[in-house]
């Protein structure tokens, strides 16, 4: 069958699993042949898959591991992903080095907006004086 070497049980000619119609069995009625007659060949037959096994060659196909179209798809986007993941990552650190020099420099301010204001203070206190010892 397909030019592979059935093998016989009773009426039916089966071909070996691993051959691209593996499992295939027929069914051959043929009179004067025994299990004593030797080889003999009855004619060929042709194997033409149907839609169900050529849709299931197409997905073996797509699905392969190492040239499959899905599977290649996959391995992409798989690499894409993981290059995202990496710019996530040095952009959140990025943010985290920004967001803590804000918090330094606001602290910073903080600190010399409190010194300006006990400096303001200060100097409110001293034109007092002045003003009250110039009018006394």
């Amino acid at each position: 069958i397909n030019g592979v070497t059935a093998t016989g049980s009773g009426q039916v000619l089966s071909l070996p699993t691993g051959t691209p119609a593996g499992g295939l069995g027929i069914v051959v009625s043929a009179s004067g042949i025994s299990a004593a007659t030797p080889p003999v060949t009855l004619g060929t037959f042709t194997y033409r898959p149907g839609a169900a096994q050529q849709l299931a060659s197409a997905m073996n196909l797509a699905t392969s591991p190492a040239t499959g179209s899905l599977t290649t798809a996959i391995k992409s986007l798989t690499t894409q992903a993981t290059a995202l993941n990496r710019q996530i990552s040095m952009d959140q650190q990025l943010e985290n080095e920004q967001r803590a020099t804000l918090q330094k420099e606001f602290v910073t301010m903080e600190t010399n907006l409190g010194k300006l204001q006990n400096e303001s203070s200060a100097l409110q206190g001293a034109l007092s004086k002045l003003k009250t010892s110039t009018i006394g």
